[in-house]
């Protein structure tokens, strides 16, 4: 049976519409699960980020209050007589350290102190502030931080599993005269954290959970009561909260308790939570959803201990969901319509068959010949349906020097280049074939062997449905390139050294640092600045000058990968990012290569010139986790290497910082004590010892 033309199109039409919406469907679920994933990660980076900041925050708070509070002389000199003395003198001296420092220790616990502690550097306990009828016992054995702040000296901080109590440690060692006394120990429960987070993220609970094995290889049996089973998983533990102080317990609702409940059948959080994985995942308590994330936390030794569960309300997979729906069934009805439409046109298209075919032969007459184009200020050529040249017009033969004996029955193939791709010729192909039109970028050779890029414009005229002829325009466009080429590198390089500029190194800078959070990888910054170059700009002239300022930026190009970021901020200050970096230990060999590179003298014209680096380095994400603070502590580092006496290295420290606010504060209250009028002039008179008369005076 014969199917007629007007029901292939209904069919055809039925088909595409059908189609149309079920690959729109497919890539609507698509974005849906992306955007979700991207909520998730969103999440773990926010949890991330208010952990690593609360700690920080907390760890400053601490090392404030120790220094100023804790290192007291009356309290080192105690410390000091305890080390030798008789099991009479102890109980008096730790009375009188109790006495001293109990203001200090009421005020931290205001703020949720756990445990404050004095160590021997014998391993014996001198006092302890929350529990003081106990002294004289051993710790080492069971607490690594104190054995590393008494047998290392330095300073130790991070969670610890405690014997009936864990928290986040803070322990210092103590001194006296060069002498090691022993430590002491500030410890915060993780309600004092959760406080804090929740200021950063918002209202939310959270949860506490340790591995068992961890736990159990860190307490013993008899200490075991102190941790039991946690709902969310089998193999952690949570602090008992029947035997927790009222320091360490928080209360959780009920509906956090019921969502533990169904992550511990959640086949996902049990996999990821025993390989120790940062992650986020949606869950539902009645008609309230949450987002629920779990970060991993590391001990003193950087292994993965617990984790912290945050239980965020949250309506946003709902919404995503809700979206997807409503975006459904918009696209579904615009589809329809465009079906509707798309029958509609072919079938007219059916109905005008008959008249065009009658007109064919004179339409295919106007086609070719109507427009005469020999005066067109665009190259035109004409092809037939085997793509061989019929017709050329003079612009032609000025742009490719051509002529229409040369060309006239060839191929168009004799104007190739070799600069285009193979995939520009089957995108064009492709596009003749079902739209009968194509547009671009084409890059051609002249008769005298120069090649030149052209804009294109290549029409199919056909006859009955059959690729008669081809029209193809164009116009040479280097003038173009070339302007936008130079607008292009002036817009991301420094126009004088052709390195990239700020912009430039912002946006590689924010790149790189995805890669490093996700590779899980170390970048450093380097703040250069080159030492006493105003001296010689201002004595030898700019030309100099800026010939100095390439050869700088030759030599750090030297020095650097393809993969290192090399950029001039501005006048002599130049910074180099290096990427990829698996441990600090690589840096140095490369930064020191590079101050050895840039302090050699330059000869330039009839001068050789000695001009030293001055180098900052702050490393991500050691030094700061975002772009701007990477760029701020690498420039603080570098004017330390200034004040050091330049032509050296400095990295980044938390001290610098603290330095600079120091000498800010000190000068701003300089200021104001000049606008106030604070300061008072003395005059001292000079006596004459013979006359005993004032010969003068100073001030």
């Amino acid at each position: 049976m014969r199917i007629s033309p007007l029901s292939r199109i209904r069919v055809h039409a039925a088909l595409a519409t059908l189609v149309a919406m079920v690959l729109f469907g497919l890539f609507l679920f698509k974005q849906h699960t992306i955007q979700i994933q991207l909520l998730g990660e969103q999440q773990e980076i926010a949890l991330d980020t208010a952990y690593r900041a609360t700690l920080e925050t907390t760890r400053r708070d601490i090392e404030s209050r120790f220094r100023f509070q804790v290192m007291q002389a009356d309290v080192l000199g105690l410390v000091a007589r305890a080390q030798h003395a008789s099991a009479q003198e102890l109980p008096m001296l730790r009375g009188q350290l109790y006495r001293l420092l109990e203001p200090v220790y009421q005020e931290m616990q205001d703020i949720g102190l756990l445990q404050f502690q004095f160590h021997l550097a014998d391993d014996r306990v001198l006092l302890r502030f929350h529990q003081p009828h106990r002294s004289g016992d051993t710790l080492f054995s069971l607490r690594p931080s104190i054995r590393i702040a008494n047998t290392e000296q330095r300073s130790v901080h991070g969670l610890e599993i405690g014997r009936t109590a864990s928290g986040f440690r803070y322990v210092f060692p103590l001194h006296q005269d060069n002498k090691h006394l022993g430590s002491v120990e500030l410890s915060m429960p993780f309600n004092h954290l959760q406080t804090q987070m929740n200021r950063l993220l918002g209202s939310g609970e959270f949860a506490l959970v340790f591995d068992q094995d961890r736990v159990f290889s860190t307490v013993d049996a008899a200490n075991r009561v102190y941790y039991s089973a946690s709902i969310i998983h089998p193999g952690f533990l949570v602090e008992n909260p029947l035997l927790a102080t009222a320091q360490q317990a928080f209360g959780q609702s009920d509906a956090a308790v019921r969502l533990q409940h169904q992550l511990r059948d959640n086949a996902k959080v049990q996999r990821l939570m025993s390989g120790h994985k940062s992650f986020a995942i949606s869950a539902k308590d009645g008609d309230q959803h949450y987002m629920v994330s779990f970060l991993p936390v590391p001990d003193l030794t950087n292994k993965a201990v617990a984790y912290v569960i945050r239980f965020e309300p949250s309506n946003a997979p709902v919404h995503l969901f809700n979206t997807l729906v409503s975006s459904l069934f918009v696209a579904g009805l615009l589809i329809l319509l465009l079906g509707i439409l798309y029958f509609y046109n072919l079938r007219q298209r059916l109905q005008l068959q008959d008249d065009i075919r009658q007109r064919q032969e004179t339409e295919a007459e106007l086609s070719l010949y109507a427009n005469i184009f020999k005066s067109s200020g665009e190259a035109i050529m004409v092809t037939n349906h085997e793509n061989c040249i019929t017709e050329i017009n003079p612009s032609f033969s000025r742009l490719t020097g051509y002529t229409e004996k040369d060309v006239l029955g060839r191929s168009p193939s004799l104007l190739a280049s070799g600069h285009t791709s193979t995939e520009t010729y089957k995108t064009m192909w492709a596009a003749l074939g079902e739209q009968d039109f194509w547009q671009g970028e084409l890059w051609d050779r002249r008769k005298d062997g120069s090649v030149y890029p052209k804009w294109t414009t290549i029409s199919a005229m056909r006859t009955q449905g059959v690729v008669s002829h081809y029209i193809a325009s164009f116009t040479n466009i280097s003038d173009r390139k070339a302007a936008e080429e130079k607008i292009e590198r002036l817009a991301h390089h420094d126009a004088l050294t052709g390195l990239l500029n700020r912009y430039s190194l912002e946006l590689r800078l924010e790149q790189s640092l995805l890669i490093a959070r996700r590779e899980k990888l170390l970048t450093a910054v380097v703040f250069i600045d080159l030492d006493r170059f105003k001296t010689i700009n201002d004595s030898l002239g700019h030309q100099v000058g800026d010939k100095l300022l390439i050869k700088v930026a030759n030599r750090l190009k030297q020095r650097t990968r393809d993969s290192d970021i090399v950029s001039r901020q501005g006048g002599d200050e130049f910074v180099v990012v290096l990427t990829g970096l698996r441990q600090t230990n690589d840096v140095p060999h490369v930064i020191n290569a590079m101050l050895l590179t840039l302090s050699q003298p330059y000869v330039i014209d009839q001068y050789s010139l000695n001009c030293t680096p001055s180098m900052g380095v702050s490393i991500f994400p050691v030094d700061g986790v975002d772009m701007e603070t990477l760029l701020k502590n690498a420039d603080t580092a570098m004017y330390h290497a200034k004040e050091q006496g330049r032509n050296n290295v400095q990295y980044f420290t938390a001290e610098m910082t603290q330095t600079a606010s120091e000498r800010l504060a000190i000068e701003q209250d300089l200021r104001h004590a000049i606008q106030n009028k604070e300061f008072e002039l003395y005059y001292q008179p000079q006596v004459c010892a013979r006359s005993r008369t004032i010969v003068a005076s100073k001030h």
